[in-house]
């Protein structure tokens, strides 16, 4: 990081460190702005030779670069460089109110504008002449499918875990009631029930501990919704923990507005016919987050989509158990033409 970023003021980042524990070195980690002024964080990883081409990883609301890491290092693993940030209003990247638990944005253009800023200005993908590969993850995946359509041409291939095409709150009541709220001037509260962050596990005794493995298994029904995997649950909670900077709570009702305005130009007639690059979409089977039912019936409408089900898996396809995690990995390599290696544990 630049010296005018160090004097930003701004939370310590853990990333090099957690990184390098995932077995990723020389992590290079940075700010930018975005067209609109707003800071951004971002991280980039080199492939050992030989190098088959570059990634970049859209992760979903509430995520931040360090929960994608064991999916950096094994792309960088198997020969690709890796680039990956922070939306804006998440992780260590500038949040859009005074209160960080808010997920808030006004409009989905600002993240079409951010990521094609990052694309354009702080990558090399455009210059690239080898493999270029989208991989993103629900929300990220949304936005990703978006900027397929406005900017075809940039990426070669696309793979998207659990997709944010549908969301289960997509319902006429709840439309007309958040629009309700928003037309109230209330678009930077907190959607209906919800609110702020809150770990996985808590002891009363010592709030700030992390946990034993034995503690989150006897909790896993709260998580189940996410990842089946208790162990990786454990890790993703405890970054959270050591960094609350990182932390994100419930969506606003302007955060909603936005989504529910979003999805309707996704899901309109004629948007997925012009999306053109070549896509698989890994849908969940036991996702309750989104609606794997749209996004099967998205990639049927799109020239050179395919739609791949793991039955077993939770929303969080790739920080799900290594069964899960291998089946995507085997889709990613039948659309790339490449084998992927992925290590045996979850360290």
């Amino acid at each position: 990081m630049n010296e005018q970023d160090r004097a930003h003021g701004g939370p310590v980042s853990r990333l090099a460190q957690w990184a390098a524990a995932k077995g990723l070195s020389e992590t290079e980690e940075d700010f930018w702005r975005a067209p609109d002024g707003v800071r951004l964080r971002y991280a980039h990883w080199r492939a050992a030779e030989p190098v088959r081409g570059v990634a970049c990883i859209l992760g979903g609301r509430t995520e931040y670069i360090e929960k994608n890491l064991e999916t950096c290092r094994d792309l960088v693993a198997n020969g690709f460089d890796v680039w990956s940030f922070d939306w804006r209003g998440q992780g260590l990247s500038d949040r859009v109110l005074p209160d960080r638990h808010r997920g808030h944005i006004d409009d989905y253009q600002a993240y079409l504008l951010e990521l094609d800023g990052f694309v354009r200005n702080v990558t090399d993908l455009p210059e690239r002449r080898d493999l270029k590969l989208m991989i993103g993850h629900s929300m990220g995946g949304h936005i990703g499918l978006r900027y397929l359509h406005d900017q075809p041409g940039l990426f070669d291939l696309a793979a998207f875990s659990a997709p944010m095409v549908d969301i289960p709150v997509n319902l006429p009541a709840v439309r007309w009631l958040n629009g309700w709220r928003a037309r109230l001037g209330l678009g930077s509260s907190y959607a209906a029930l919800v609110g702020r962050h809150r770990p996985w596990h808590q002891d009363p005794a010592d709030p700030a501990a992390l946990g034993t493995l034995a503690d989150y298994e006897a909790i896993a029904w709260k998580f189940k919704l996410l990842t089946s995997d208790v162990g990786r649950a454990r890790e993703i909670d405890g970054y959270v923990r050591q960094l609350p900077a990182l932390a994100l709570g419930g969506p606003t009702t302007g955060w909603l507005q936005a989504s529910f305005e979003s999805i309707a130009v996704l899901c309109a007639p004629g948007y997925a016919e012009a999306i053109t690059t070549p896509v698989l979409i890994v849908g969940a089977g036991q996702d309750r987050v989104v609606v794997t039912a749209r996004q099967a019936e998205l990639a049927a409408r799109m020239p050179n989509a395919r739609f791949h089900l793991i039955a077993e898996a939770a929303h969080e396809i790739l920080v799900e158990n290594d069964r899960v995690r291998a089946e995507f990995f085997a889709e990613l390599g039948a659309l790339t033409g490449i084998a992927f290696k992925l290590r045996a544990t979850k360290g």
